[in-house]
């Protein structure tokens, strides 16, 4: 796959400390015997909520956060097609994909479902939305705004919030958020920036009702400043081995080559001042280049999750078998086609990728022409709810192609609309080992760790879990052999594992081990000492 790095042939012990071991790869694994590796996918749980219960209407997810008490805190982009901003800026001109108002909104939930618009009172904007008059329809199926007023939650001057502190490797409590402000002279997709900056805070800013929230933040940078990727600036996470920031993020145009998109790397040791781009993972050659699933990567959203960054992949499968699927303006970039998320895990900040589970789709798009999500991608919008992943994505219900390079309309009876879904994943719970009636077994690969207990994410309501501890050897070590231990039973991420004796496993924290499971009729996906 390109840059990828395999680490199954490196049998040197892994110093984890108590660090929690996921199976996305061999790095921990010396073998395994009568067990399956899966790959669990969210459970798509359809669009989050208005206040009142309805679907979600319009407005695809940026950021989504919790808060310190326990509150959701979403940014997100209301768009919606306008014909009338084609003379507005050189770059919209006749591309009828640009003919459209994206304008920043702001919502907050108590309960993750059901989200509240409050009133910011910053700018005019619609108040609902009809079919427009027929005489509009020579260029598309419009929904035209019903009136105008300030009383909404659109004009969000944040861009992005990230909680570092969850899954961008930061552990400062005064930098626990990262803040994004962008200010921009209009609401089309070419609009100037008039203000902007980046700050760290220790909470989630106060938007409403607090006219100073600006100032309670750490500046990083304000004024006419850009990421590396433009004036969106939605960071990686930070590298503590080499003390830099990273981000990584579809490459640029000037380096698109003949395959198409593919995924770049910047890093900063300040946020302000990024290095050249360095491509990092390029489309692999097992990769599907047929004109009808011509494959790219679009995009990719990456977390710090139990030591290891993991890499959301937005895979494009792209249909290049007419050519009225090709962007109008820039040559060899295709819009016909729809994406899924593949699963990749880097062990080096995102420098070298390797894949989770080979090709498989970890997220994948509705199969019906006009499912709500057709068309899937992210943002840094994923939250923990007590053992739960929660996972907000933007979804167009329909192609990623909604104009033709000819200027007509692919779907001719409506236009697509852009939301914003909810899917649950257990906690940590992206790959498993897996058991059924007749036991298997994983070994580790030699380890040294810190900690008392060691403890397991564990799903065996109807098995068992035993472990074992082998010494250089790979000897049991008695009083810790798997006729010593209680077997663990039952659901849940961190189950004790016990042997006889209430012996705890300090006393083996400066020796070099092995552990092996034996599993019966459950699964297991991760381990760690504490």
């Amino acid at each position: 796959m390109g840059r990828l790095t395999s680490f199954a042939a490196d049998n040197t012990a892994r110093d984890i400390g108590s660090q929690e071991q996921l199976f996305l790869d061999d790095w921990i694994i010396e073998r395994t015997s009568g067990l399956s590796r899966t790959l669990h996918r969210p459970v798509k749980k359809g669009l989050i909520q208005e206040a009142d219960g309805r679907p979600w209407e319009r407005g695809g997810v940026t950021t989504a956060v919790r808060d310190a008490g326990g509150r959701f805190h979403m940014t997100y982009n209301l768009l919606y097609w306008d014909p009338s901003v084609r003379h507005l800026h050189p770059s919209i001109g006749d591309d009828k994909a640009h003919w459209f108002r994206i304008v920043p909104c702001y919502a907050v939930s108590d309960d993750g479902v059901r989200w509240q618009k409050p009133v910011l009172g910053l700018v005019s904007g619609p108040t609902g939305f009809r079919p427009a008059p027929r005489e509009k329809w020579k260029d598309g199926v419009f929904m035209e705004p019903t009136g105008f007023s300030r009383e909404n939650n659109q004009g969000c001057p944040i861009f992005g919030i990230q909680d570092l502190s969850l899954f961008g490797g930061v552990r400062d409590p005064k930098r626990r958020y990262l803040v994004n402000v962008i200010y921009k002279d209009s609401d089309h997709a070419f609009a100037s920036i008039t203000d902007a900056g980046l700050y760290f805070s220790p909470r989630v800013p106060g938007l409403v009702g607090d006219p100073n929230w600006r100032k309670r933040m750490e500046i990083i940078w304000e004024g006419p400043r850009r990421g590396p990727r433009g004036p969106n600036v939605l960071v990686s996470g930070y590298d503590e081995r080499e003390n830099v920031w990273f981000l990584c993020d579809q490459c640029t145009f000037g380096k698109i080559v003949q395959d198409g998109r593919q995924i770049s790397r910047w890093t900063s040791a300040d946020l302000i001042e990024w290095s050249a781009e360095q491509l990092v993972l390029p489309i692999a050659p097992d990769e599907s280049h047929a004109p009808h699933d011509h494959v790219e990567y679009m995009r990719i959203e990456v977390r710090r999750i139990a030591g290891v960054w993991l890499g959301f992949l937005n895979v494009f499968h792209g249909d290049r078998s007419d050519p009225m699927g090709e962007m109008p303006t820039q040559k060899g970039v295709w819009r016909k086609g729809l994406t899924e998320y593949r699963l990749v895990v880097s062990r080096d900040a995102g420098k070298t990728w390797s894949r989770v589970a080979g090709k498989e789709p970890w997220l994948s798009p509705h199969q019906q022409e006009d499912g709500y999500d057709r068309l899937i991608g992210m943002g840094d919008s994923v939250v923990r709810v007590g053992d739960q992943l929660w996972l907000y994505y933007g979804c167009w219900d329909g192609d990623h192609l909604a104009w033709k390079k000819d200027g007509t309309i692919y779907y001719k009876d409506r236009m697509r609309i852009w939301r914003t879904a909810l899917a649950t994943l257990r906690w940590d719970g992206y790959v498993s080992f897996d058991a059924g009636q007749r036991a298997g077994q994983v070994i580790t690969k030699p380890l040294k760790f810190t900690g008392k207990t060691l403890v397991v994410n564990l799903d065996a309501l109807k098995g068992s879990l035993r472990t074992e501890f082998l010494d250089a050897s790979g000897k049991p070590i008695p009083g810790y052999t798997a006729g010593d231990c209680e077997p663990a039973q039952g659901d849940g991420i961190e189950i004790p594992v016990t042997w006889r004796g209430d012996r705890d496993v300090e006393s083996l924290a400066a020796s070099t081990i092995q552990v092996r499971f034996e599993l019966t009729a459950g699964s297991l996906y991760s381990f760690r000492f504490v």
